[in-house]
């Protein structure tokens, strides 16, 4: 860990440099790893046709937006560094 803001002398934390872009990044990386190369045939076959699966596919973005939201929230509520294991820890 290293100390935020160079002061010696007081406890270390960890520096908070994730921004908009970084966190953007990282939840896209996620979305996009858990197979974009298998989910989308999937949908369409089970689907049938492909408004339903376009409905499907902006349901799934729109539940994937209210999950990043409520991380924003808890985030928000706990502004400390250390992510999910604050969070847990404040539990």
């Amino acid at each position: 860990m290293s100390e935020a803001g160079g002061q010696s002398g007081s406890e270390p934390t960890l520096r908070r440099e994730l921004g908009a872009f970084d966190a953007t990044a990282v939840v896209i990386g996620a979305i996009i790893g858990v197979g974009i190369f298998f989910t989308p045939s999937r949908v369409a076959a089970l689907a049938g046709s492909a408004e339903l699966a376009m409905l499907t596919w902006v349901l799934g973005g729109v539940i994937a937006a209210l999950g990043g939201l409520t991380f924003a929230e808890l985030g928000a509520l706990v502004p400390r560094a250390g992510g999910q294991y604050e969070l847990l820890r404040d539990a």
